[in-house]
């Protein structure tokens, strides 16, 4: 049988770190995505307003099509 992987790009925020950012997105992609197998991060951003800071994270998910949980 023939596995065929596929790759949803996610973004995740957090105003303490970026770790927790990625964090954010690797929950979200393990509620809707079954076999979730690489997070690769391609960008990471600070964006600031008014005293406040935001940190995100974007990162394609690589997860495994047809897999069970």
């Amino acid at each position: 049988m023939l596995k065929h992987t596929k790759s949803n790009e996610l973004i995740g925020t957090s105003q303490r770190s970026f770790e927790d950012a990625l964090q954010t997105i690797l929950a979200r992609a393990n509620q809707t995505l079954r076999g979730v197998r690489c997070l690769d991060v391609i960008a990471r951003d600070l964006e600031v307003h008014r005293r406040r800071t935001d940190l995100s994270g974007a990162s394609p998910v690589a997860f495994r099509r047809n897999a069970t949980r």
